[in-house]
């Protein structure tokens, strides 16, 4: 499994922002690590309908169904808290409605860069899967684009499905 509620652990912030909610199971490691203020954004209504009914009554999760390339700069322009962002969202087969677009992370990445604050923690899953032949882009390219928000970020990497699939951008 990618997320992990002890990779988690390592990088609590007053609000963990994930997108791509898929089945749930990131929502569920940033509770089980003790996030108390956990939001989330699915593209496909299917996955976002079935998410909310795992969810529901839990106060401390919000779902959110759309492109987060379009709400999440208007969902965090009035947060003053660091935010850990678990940016998940790509095109997952169940859902056509991304069409050309098959990941919404080179604008998640504009967003948290014009967002006022500079030190969120930034943990971009699933990077063998960010190659320029199959998305137009590669780590080496998120890590410049993360530098832009932030040239102090220092970079590691954490296991995901593979060893190393998982880049974290923090600041010490």
């Amino acid at each position: 499994m990618p997320a992990s509620k002890e990779i988690f652990q390592k990088y609590l912030n007053p609000i963990f922002i994930e997108t791509g909610t898929w089945h749930g199971d990131g929502v569920q490691q940033a509770l089980d690590a003790g996030f108390k203020n956990i939001v989330s954004f699915e593209l496909s209504t299917e996955l976002h309908y079935l998410c909310s009914k795992r969810f529901e009554g839990n106060f401390d999760v919000t779902l959110f169904q759309g492109d987060s390339a379009e709400e999440l700069p208007k969902f965090i322009k009035h947060i003053t808290t660091p935010i850990a962002f678990w940016l998940d969202g790509h095109f997952c087969g169940l859902d056509t409605a991304m069409g050309k677009k098959n990941t919404p992370l080179l604008e998640e990445l504009e967003a948290i860069k014009a967002h006022p604050i500079k030190t969120h923690t930034i943990l971009i899953d699933d990077l063998r899967g960010w190659t320029k032949e199959l998305r137009g882009f590669d780590t080496l390219d998120l890590m410049k684009k993360i530098l832009e928000i932030n040239p102090n970020y220092i970079f590691t990497l954490e296991d995901g499905f593979i060893p190393n699939d998982i880049l974290i951008a923090r600041c010490l």
